[in-house]
């Protein structure tokens, strides 16, 4: 290979196959102020849960519950917080090596399996409070109805976190229908 061949090499190595404007649009799918919030919100639960399960065993009396709950309680935590951080990757870790169009919507098909596995792992660990904080009480009609209304907050907090799910994805793809037909 003589000199000649190789500057070549070298000035065609750092071309890019991508036009300018799809380098833009995805730069901002990126760095988008949506995804931004969403990888937040996804790190400060997967932090308050963590704190929640290392603190649970002592502050509230973790060793006189039924060691089943509390595998339960740890399992669903575990669970929840595996499914935050596994969608912090999906946010961040936008994969380019398809079209600009091809990578949008492939982020937010996995963007939707996100809001539904999260919803799932949020039931799931609610559940396991419910069930690890009222393993042992001695259930009357007043606390039979406390009880209801825990479940139905469950449900309705599910319900409510879901709704946020799809507006999010929604002004998301918004976003990136607008930012596709600038370019």
């Amino acid at each position: 290979m003589g000199i000649d061949e190789l500057k070549n090499t070298w000035k065609s190595a750092g071309e890019s196959h991508r036009t300018s404007s799809e380098l833009k649009l995805m730069t901002e799918l990126k760095h988008n102020g949506r995804l931004k919030r969403i990888r937040r919100r996804l790190l400060i639960e997967s932090m308050l849960v963590l704190a929640f399960l290392t603190l649970f065993y002592t502050g509230l009396d973790g060793a006189d519950k039924p060691l089943w709950t509390i595998v339960t309680l740890i399992l669903s935590g575990v669970v929840y917080i595996i499914n935050r951080l596994s969608g912090y990757h999906t946010t961040q870790n936008i994969k380019p090596d398809t079209t600009v169009y091809q990578m949008s919507q492939d982020l937010i098909k996995q963007l939707e399996r996100l809001s539904v596995s999260s919803g799932m792992s949020a039931l799931f660990f609610g559940a396991a409070i419910i069930l690890f904080m009222t393993i042992e009480i001695e259930f009357n009609t007043q606390k039979y109805t406390m009880l209801a209304g825990l479940i139905v907050s469950l449900f309705a907090f599910s319900f409510l976190s879901y709704n946020i799910w799809r507006k999010q994805i929604s002004r998301l793809q918004q976003i990136i229908h607008q930012l596709s037909g600038d370019s």
